[in-house]
């Protein structure tokens, strides 16, 4: 997959439509700390936004594969478009995410990117943590990342907010003394 054809094609169509989104995941990370692989394309997109967002993919020839409460996913035949998952923001949290988005430039994409802030892919992650614990190692070291690369900057209020609703405060205390050396 490659991210910035899926992004320079994508993301002109979004702003059109005027679609409230963030990216999020494994881009994200690069973007804000470190370069990683991942396999998709990981969208926060505001819920009254969905079907213009899905009318965007569908154009450029993806096809859904699965939908449900909380994703939509999209795959394409062509390897250099592959995956593209949205996340939909419901809710005042979730849409707090996408306002707080910042503009980020990507090398090899025209203009900007919104990218969700650090704390907020953070939260996330712990809810991923919560939900999945085969998915522990992986979103840790993100979260590791994201901390090491904004340490002077990362809000550690609205970080203990996520992991404190999550009931995860030892996971925050590992966090905090991992990245503090």
């Amino acid at each position: 997959m490659d991210f910035r054809i899926v992004l320079s094609s994508l993301l002109p169509r979004l702003r059109a439509r005027k679609v409230r989104y963030a990216i999020a995941g494994g881009v994200a990370v690069g973007i804000l700390a470190r370069p990683r692989a991942t396999k998709d394309l990981d969208l926060l997109v505001c819920a009254d936004d969905l079907q213009a967002a899905h009318d965007c993919v569908i154009e450029m020839g993806f096809e859904r594969f699965q939908l449900t409460r909380s994703f939509s996913r999209y795959e394409s035949e062509l390897a250099d478009l592959g995956l593209v998952d949205f996340q939909h923001a419901e809710g005042r949290v979730m849409e707090a995410m996408v306002r707080r988005a910042r503009s980020h430039a990507y090398q090899g994409v025209a203009g900007r990117v919104r990218v969700i802030t650090p704390e907020d892919l953070i939260g996330l992650k712990a809810v991923a943590i919560a939900n999945n614990p085969n998915r522990r190692a992986g979103d840790y070291a993100d979260m590791v990342s994201l901390v090491r690369a904004g340490r002077r900057r990362i809000d550690w209020t609205r970080v203990s907010s996520y992991f404190a609703q999550l009931n995860l405060m030892r996971w925050l205390a590992k966090l905090k003394k991992e990245t503090s050396k």
